[in-house]
């Protein structure tokens, strides 16, 4: 048998949860704001 395959590392920004990220979307289509001026609770523009 082989071993199991190596684990790469993760490297990068963190995956921002799915569920806040169409939240953000959403957001921003009603209100029209930029993605700069996004709330900080629906997470950070740059991602």
């Amino acid at each position: 048998m082989l071993p199991p395959p190596k684990q790469k590392k993760k490297s990068g920004r963190p995956r921002m949860d799915d569920r806040k990220a169409m939240t953000a979307i959403f957001y921003i289509l009603r209100t029209g704001c930029q993605w700069k001026a996004l709330p900080r609770s629906l997470g950070a523009p740059s991602t």
